[in-house]
């Protein structure tokens, strides 16, 4: 029995490792993905240590989190603070950090400029700031993730008619980071990513290495928007995360609903076009996610419809034209349509150019 029972224990072992070995070819382009990603987040972020956030522009917004709405006079544009207001810079760096705050603590008589705190984890500073506008420069502690840094003054209230409790005037503020290594955060956030958007693919019938090539597209402009955008990349991470999440959660009630229709009209969709109708409709979901972030009104709505006409054109060839009486009418239309309004969107786009009111 004791031969017995170490030949089926051996026997396991061999099934088990033979299982193995045959997941390793499956999974080794993710891990070669793995790779790619945190080699390029470590290049990424040995350059442009240095990160500037105009706190009086809108695109700053995000970044705010219990401060007032801007504010511009003749000599800069600002924002107030509120009694604890907190700026939050997703994926900046991972410290330490020096820290450029262009402020001002103007009040009208007899008050006097505040004091104010500022806190960054457990470190936490206390200094007077001048009623003019200021450079203050401080030294920051490291961080797992996100950079937050937290104000607290005394407040003040303008006038009788403006009800508002005001701290300080923050204009600008600049990064600098000292380790010059991605954060904890950001790395895992896009790894997350890489193997949700590798998973998709593979789910919807793609290969391995075409799986590994698209996401390492979507991987590469990814860093190549952190080299020149840091921020605008970092905050939408999270983003990224639940619009990959949903569309996993979003497919298979898709394909029921797609197979039911299709069997109730007795219609067939060969292994490739239907496998082409999901990439079109992943692809179609994650840019116009992206184009929710792209200020330019051309690209944003060029990347917003030309994944569109994937999908019509894929339905056409592979479904409407040749196996439904009304289809290739139907597709005709529809395609008409959305070149109608890729065409006026173009001349929208130049006619505000023309007068200038971009």
């Amino acid at each position: 029995m004791g031969i017995l029972s170490h030949a089926q224990s051996a026997g396991r072992l061999f099934l088990s490792v033979q299982r193995r070995w045959h997941v390793m070819p499956v999974i080794s382009p993710l891990i070669a993905l793995y790779f790619v990603a945190v080699i390029g987040l470590a290049i990424v972020y040995q350059f442009n240590p240095v990160v500037v956030l105009n706190i009086g522009d809108s695109y700053a917004r995000p970044y705010l989190h219990h401060f007032y709405e801007n504010e511009r006079n003749t000599q800069f544009d600002f924002v107030y603070t509120r009694a604890q207001s907190t700026i939050v810079l997703p994926g900046v760096a991972s410290g330490p950090y020096l820290v450029r705050l262009r402020m001002s603590g103007w009040r009208p008589e007899p008050h006097h400029a505040p004091v104010l705190t500022i806190g960054s984890g457990d470190a936490t500073v206390t200094f007077p700031t001048y009623k003019m506008p200021a450079n203050y420069d401080l030294l920051l502690p490291p961080t797992w993730g996100d950079l937050n840094i937290t104000f607290t003054s005394d407040l003040y209230r303008p006038s009788d008619d403006d009800p508002r409790l005001l701290g300080v005037a923050v204009d600008v503020i600049e990064v600098q980071d000292e380790g010059r290594w991605p954060p904890l955060t950001t790395t895992v956030q896009m790894l997350m990513v890489i193997t949700l958007v590798w998973w998709f693919w593979r789910r919807v019938g793609l290969r391995g290495e075409v799986s590994a090539l698209l996401t390492g597209g979507i991987l590469l402009l990814g860093l190549v928007g952190l080299f020149h955008a840091r921020l605008f990349v970092t905050v939408a991470l999270p983003h990224w995360l639940a619009t990959v999440g949903l569309l996993h959660l979003i497919l298979w009630p898709c394909e029921r609903l797609i197979r039911t229709v299709l069997q109730r009209h007795s219609l067939t969709v060969s292994r490739v076009g239907w496998t082409w109708l999901w990439c079109m409709l992943g692809i179609f979901v994650l840019y116009t996610f992206v184009s929710a972030y792209v200020a330019d009104m051309v690209l944003k709505h060029i990347l917003f419809v030309m994944p569109l006409m994937c999908i019509s054109a894929a339905l056409a060839l592979d479904m409407l034209w040749k196996r439904w009486r009304y289809g290739g009418s139907i597709t005709i239309m529809v395609i008409l349509f959305l070149c109608a309004v890729t065409v006026e969107r173009w001349w929208f786009y130049l006619l505000i150019k023309r007068h200038d009111l971009l």
